[in-house]
């Protein structure tokens, strides 16, 4: 039983990924507005692999969820294939920092 659980949204990462995928694909588009059969096609290559990478990355790393227990902080990224756990014990110090 966790005490404490939060998840931070990757919000940056969607929008950063995204934004080449789109990026990409109105190049292809206007390729092929503009006649460029051979040069549409290679962005629309690389189009379909940045999609793909997109998916990938985004399932990784689309969130951060921290659990904390009695005995334990668990931390782990997007669907849970990277995760790492720490007992409270190993813990020797903590402070308040200040992000930007």
């Amino acid at each position: 039983m966790y005490h404490y659980e939060n998840t931070q949204p990757g919000t940056f990462i969607l929008i950063m990924t995204g934004s080449w995928v789109v990026f990409f694909g109105i190049l292809v588009v206007v390729m092929l507005a503009l006649g460029e059969r051979e040069a549409a096609i290679g962005l629309g290559v690389v189009t379909v692999m940045l999609v793909v990478i997109n998916g990938i990355v985004f399932d990784l790393f689309h969130s951060l969820t921290v659990r904390i227990s009695r005995s334990d902080i668990a931390l782990s990224f997007g669907v849970g294939f990277i995760r790492k756990q720490f007992p409270i014990g190993d813990i020797r110090s903590a402070s308040i920092v200040q992000n930007r």
